[in-house]
């Protein structure tokens, strides 16, 4: 990864010590909503690993996806193998690819409001789960390469919007990789 500066406070940091700080903000934003690592605010009962380690890699894609999407520079994350398979990785890739050309950045970030999951289905080969995720975009601007914003355009659907993903127990390491955003899908 390349280090960029820009200038005041985050001019001194380097681009992954900026993803870090963002992460970390985001993940203060779960335990604040009571989410953690754990299941929804209304979730009161421990969550099993293989759950938790589901939920984790959620986290983890929509951190990689903040990340390529505010860089906007055509790179990856260098561990998305470790989270994300098939449709999910190629869908990441093909976000940094398409906001580089764009000349499109991101500024703010995308807030997981609630996950909640389906048990595991341990009658397939490899086991999966379906998570569902509620995904607050309100806090999030698009810039094109003149600094227009696109927000009106692009992301400003004034509540948040339910994201299914399906995760697959690959070689013991649960991973993303199916996304959808289903019509008409509800987080009230």
């Amino acid at each position: 990864m390349t280090t960029q500066t820009q200038p005041g406070f985050l001019g001194r940091m380097t681009r992954r010590h900026r993803f870090v700080a963002a992460a970390t903000v985001t993940a203060a934003a779960l335990v604040a909503a009571g989410l953690g690592l754990s299941g929804s605010a209304e979730a009161a009962d421990p969550v099993t690993p293989p759950i938790a380690d589901a939920r984790e890699a959620i986290v983890d894609v929509i951190e990689a996806t903040t990340e390529v999407l505010v860089e906007a520079d055509g790179e990856l994350p260098t561990d998305v193998s470790g989270y994300a398979a098939g449709f999910v990785k190629g869908e990441i890739q093909a976000l940094a690819i398409e906001r580089e050309q764009q000349g499109y950045t991101q500024t703010g970030e995308a807030v997981i409001t609630r996950i909640t999951n389906s048990a595991i289905n341990t009658k397939v080969t490899p086991a999966t789960m379906t998570l569902y995720v509620c995904v607050d975009t309100s806090q999030i601007d698009v810039l094109d390469a003149s600094g227009k914003s696109l927000k009106a355009l692009l992301y400003d659907p004034g509540h948040p919007v339910l994201n299914v993903y399906t995760a697959q127990n690959i070689k013991n390491d649960w991973k993303i990789i199916s996304h959808d955003i289903p019509e008409g899908g509800s987080c009230s």
